[in-house]
């Protein structure tokens, strides 16, 4: 633990008591001990974290922190007590009772009473008759879309079926549709497709038959007529246009994976 991060707390939490401003000046101007960098390392502070989105995150961490030391010192303080004229099951109790009052007034993120949930449940559901049902990112199939309304966040929808069933050719029309659906009906979102078997080539060459509605066929020899090149050419431009990535590197990880959505919610 960092003594002058301590430090620089104290004077933060002063000035958020007396709703004073909190920056550079006022917090050298606050602080009791001494800083070293001065303005320049709080400036440095500053500017090392730059997305203030991820607050609650980082504030996570430096609780985690506090607890992790808080528990250290409580047992080192225990420990001091603990000789041979103690009562066992008292000495029990109070370091038990020690520990928990570091938990008071947290509060559990996953324990909520059931109608807390009402107002948002009666939103989605005047938002359900608005759309007709359709709340998620739209389906190739009519069925799946009354089925289900849509692709719907946070929702892991698995595909299945026996190899050369047609997987792969029903992702990608699902696919397609969804960024359809994200770019015409201009919602924030994309789709983004991890491929462990096929190259980004032929995913690209059975998108614009989907979209083109081409003969993939004509595709694999060549032999494209000047009406098939204009469709085909109408299929390159929209896809230009399509919110759709794509990541064929061999061996991803889960956490591959994980950065290049992190990635993609930067955008």
């Amino acid at each position: 633990f960092d003594d002058t991060h301590q430090v620089i707390f104290e004077a933060m939490k002063e000035l958020y008591e007396h709703e004073e401003p909190i920056n550079q000046i006022s917090i050298m101007r606050n602080v009791t001990e001494y800083v070293r960098g001065g303005v320049d390392y709080l400036k440095e502070l500053r500017l090392s974290v730059s997305i203030t989105s991820n607050f609650s995150y980082f504030a996570k961490i430096v609780q985690d922190l506090w607890v992790t030391r808080e528990v250290m010192r409580t047992m080192r303080e225990r420990l001091s007590y603990g000789d041979s004229n103690v009562d066992p099951t008292k000495y029990l109790t109070e370091t038990i009772n020690a520990l928990e009052s570091l938990t008071d007034g947290q509060t559990s993120d996953g324990m909520k009473r059931l109608s807390t949930y009402t107002e948002e449940h009666e939103r989605q559901v005047r938002e359900r008759k608005e759309k007709k049902g359709l709340t998620g990112a739209k389906s190739c199939s009519e069925e799946l879309n009354k089925m289900m309304g849509g692709y719907q966040g946070g929702d892991f929808t698995v595909l299945a079926a026996r190899p050369s069933m047609g997987k792969t050719a029903m992702a990608l029309n699902e696919a397609v549709s969804a960024a359809d659906d994200y770019l015409f009906m201009n919602v924030k979102g994309c789709v983004y497709l991890s491929s462990l078997e096929m190259g980004a080539l032929p995913m690209v060459e059975r998108v614009i038959c989907i979209i083109g509605g081409l003969d993939s066929n004509k595709l694999r020899t060549g032999e494209m007529d000047a009406e098939d090149w204009r469709k085909y050419n109408i299929a390159k431009r929209r896809l230009d246009d399509l919110p759709f990535y794509i990541n064929e590197s061999s061996g991803q990880t889960i956490q591959d994976i994980e950065q290049d959505i992190k990635q993609l919610r930067k955008r």
